[in-house]
């Protein structure tokens, strides 16, 4: 892993640091990559997060390479994986994406952490 959040925390891409980052400013509690089970998948999304409020776990996947259509395929199956087991957009997951001409930026992710954890459901 060769990206850092500011508060140090190792990830595997720039945009995920970035994420780090703002949940790590906001003072939300969150692991990174943990795993778990989905059905019969075992998935390590990218963040869970402990919602302030009513201490739900909440689900954070990112997607970098969207543009690219086997990445995009695998995106919507582990989507698909996630709905049938309970976790719907929006409610207890987070989904983000960015392309090559379209990155993730701050503003986007703090827009996303002040919609799902910093108002009431």
């Amino acid at each position: 892993m060769k990206h850092f959040s500011k508060g140090g925390l190792p990830t595997r891409s720039k945009a995920e640091a970035d994420i780090a980052t703002m949940l790590e400013e906001f003072q939300l509690a969150f692991r990174y990559e943990p795993l778990i089970q989905v059905g019969q998948y075992e998935y390590a999304p990218d963040f869970c997060i402990v919602h302030p409020t009513h201490r739900l776990l909440i689900l954070w996947e990112h997607f970098g390479m969207i543009d690219q259509p086997d990445y995009a395929c695998k995106t919507i199956q582990k989507l698909n994986s996630y709905a049938e087991n309970g976790y719907h957009l929006g409610l207890n997951l987070i989904m983000t994406y960015e392309t090559k001409k379209h990155p993730l930026h701050f503003g986007h992710i703090q827009d996303c952490i002040k919609k799902y954890f910093l108002q009431p459901l």
